[in-house]
Order: structure tokens, then sequence, then C-alpha cells
């Protein structure tokens, strides 16, 4: 097992850029030097403020003989704070993430060799072509002992839900010898599947109609329910009784959650509610998961999240550049009185989900599930 180092692959990364594309090299320097200003002054920010690193917890975490530790992506220590002891009890506290977005997080985080297994619905820590074109660099291969890239896309939400987190997570651990692991879910981040839905899709009317005539599901839209609408969104299509496989018949376009917020599509009010079903969605899997095991079991973030509370260019998400609303994420060690009350052997797993995800996605789904998390 490695500790953690600082990060010189971004480097290496930006000379070979700058070696085959010297009109880069200024362009490259004044970004950087911007970027330096902002990593100066929150970095005072944060000692200021006494936040710790996460790094240096998760250091001491990896010396652990068996744990668990939970990614939930783009959570907000605030927002959790809030929400988490409805679901596990635990002690909480803010901690410095080492990125402020995941393609920065992860090689910024994990620059060694670790005996861990890493399963996560997100890429970036999972799969070295999801930094294919970026600046970043990262080879999960080398870095993790075992990687299970869970790689599924409902055609409506462009994303995978977090149940199947937690069903892969369950029926790995039954087989691992012991269980040390990192367990990295896509919610609270966009696109929203939580009570308040916001999916990364929609359709135009017109080729809607065409569609559903062509393969004979016509009668599932009449026209009063589409009369006066160019397009619907995404969560809309669940409002008509059509299977997973109908749907996935519609010539369905992707439309990021980020386009509809900035385009002004979704308030500042319904974003705020959304992303907080969606935490809420995320820490009941959350909470399924922790119920069967036992050893140490740790909740932190990749990052945090905009959601319009800045007046300036910041106000939406997680842009790169720092900021502390993206940098002080959660650090909850879970209580043992809400760990291990199950029987990991005979976990409640859903043979279904298990079935439908991919390990191994082509470097073009890997790019469409970006462009629906908004990174593309």
């Amino acid at each position: 097992m490695s500790r953690l180092r600082p990060n010189i692959s971004i480097l290496k990364c930006y000379a070979r850029r700058a070696i085959k594309n010297p009109e880069r090299i200024l362009p490259f320097l004044i970004r950087n030097a911007r970027m330096a200003w902002y990593d100066l002054k929150y970095e005072m920010y944060r000692l200021v403020n006494g936040i710790p690193l996460q790094e240096d917890y998760i250091s001491d975490l990896l010396e652990e003989d068996e744990f668990v530790l939970m990614i939930i992506d783009a959570c907000r220590y605030d927002y959790f704070r809030a929400e988490y002891e409805t679901f596990f009890k635990g002690k909480t506290q803010r901690v410095w993430s080492a990125g402020n977005r995941t393609p920065k997080w992860t090689p910024n985080l994990w620059t060694g060799t670790y005996d861990l297994d890493y399963i996560a619905g997100v890429s970036f820590p999972v799969a070295a072509d999801a930094y294919e074109g970026r600046d970043e660099e990262f080879d999960p291969e080398s870095t993790f002992e075992e990687t299970i890239h869970i790689s599924f896309r409902d055609p409506l939400s462009k994303q995978h839900p977090p149940e199947m987190n937690t069903d892969v997570a369950l029926s790995h651990f039954q087989d691992a010898e012991r269980i040390r692991g990192v367990v990295h879910y896509g919610q609270p981040h966009e696109p929203y599947l939580g009570d308040t839905k916001f999916f990364a899709s929609r359709i135009d009317v017109n080729s809607l109609r065409e569609a559903a005539t062509e393969h004979g599901f016509s009668n599932e839209f009449p026209d009063e329910k589409l009369s006066g609408r160019s397009y619907l969104w995404g969560e809309e299509l669940l409002k008509f009784d059509l299977s997973r496989e109908d749907l996935g018949k519609l010539p369905i376009e992707k439309y990021s959650v980020t386009k509809r917020v900035t385009e002004g599509e979704i308030s500042d009010t319904e974003l705020r509610k959304a992303y907080r079903d969606n935490l809420r969605l995320v820490l009941s899997e959350v909470e399924r998961l922790i119920q069967y095991i036992d050893c140490p079991v740790v909740i932190t973030a990749d990052h945090g999240e905009h959601l319009g509370e800045f007046s300036d260019e910041l106000d939406y998400f997680h842009p790169d550049q720092t900021h502390p609303v993206l940098r002080t994420v959660p650090w909850c060690v879970v209580a043992d009185e809400s760990k291990g009350n199950k029987d990991l052997a005979n976990a409640d797993i859903n043979p279904r989900l298990l079935k439908e995800y991919d390990t191994n996605p082509s470097i073009t789904e890997i790019k469409e599930q970006l462009e629906a998390l908004g990174y593309q």
C-alpha cells in the first residue's frame, strides 16, 4: 500500500502536449497562473478555517486491514450534514477534497498503488479512456487491485440507479477474502433520479410521433398530451405506459441537466430540491449497503456542487476552478450501531440489476456517460 503523494502526472501530460503544440504554451501559462492564484487563495481559506485535508484521512483509513470507503459524487458538506442522520448514525466533519471535479480529484488523490478494489458507476476512477482529450491522465489498472466499472444508462435518465452500485458491491464483497474497497456512487451528481426528477434527455415531438407510429404504440401519445409542445423532457416520458425496451426505440437525444439549468429551464429552487432528493436517494442505498458491512465504513465525496448561490460565473455545478463549496466535503465515520446488522452471505440482491451492467464499456459509451453528467 502506498501513502498519498503529490501528483505529477498532470504536469507530465502538459509537457508532452506543449512539445507537440507549442502554440498552446502561452494559454497554458495564463490559465494555470489564474488557477494557482485561486489555489493559493483557498488554501489560505482552508488553513484559516481549520479544515483538514481529505487525503490525510484516507491515508489513515488505508492502514486498516479491512474497510469500505464510500464516495457519493458531488456531495456538499452542508447538505450531507442536514440529511444523513435520517439514514444512519455516525460522526461527521468537513474535510478539504483533493480536487474540485472528479477528473482532477482522482489523479490528485490516488497517486500510488493500492491493494483495494474500486467499484464505480463513474468512469474517471475506473476507466483510463475517460481521460482521452483531457489534460489529466490516470491509469486505474496500475493503481488499484481490481476495478469494476458499472456501465449502464437508462434511455431516459442516461444514468444508472444507485441500487445497482449497492448490488454490485454486495455481490463482490460476498466473494472477497477480506473487504478492502471503494464504492463510488454517481449521485447526488446530476442527472437527478430522486423524487424530483430532471433527466439528461429530451425528444422532439414530431420525431416522437413518427417513431411511435413506426413501432406501433402511437396510441400511447394522443394529441392532447403533446399539443403545444415542441419537445418532451426525458422524465416526462415516464408518464406514458412504455417499457424500457420500447423507450429505447424512440429517438431520444442526450441533453444534460447542466444545459437545462444554465438555459433557465430549471429554476434555482427546483435545482436545489432535485439535488436534495437525489442525495436522499443515494443515502438510502448507502444505508442498505452498510447494514451488511461490519468493518470500518467511511462516507465522503470527491467534490461539492454549486447550486446557484453565488453572483458570478460559478453559479452552477462544478466548473474547473477551485472554490470552498466545491472543496468542502463530508467525512463521516459510520457508527457501529448502524453497521453489520444483516448477514452479507444472504444479502438481498436484485439479479436483474447484476445482469444489466457492463464492466467493459466502449470509449463511445464512456463519452456518452460523461456527456450525460455534463462533462462534455
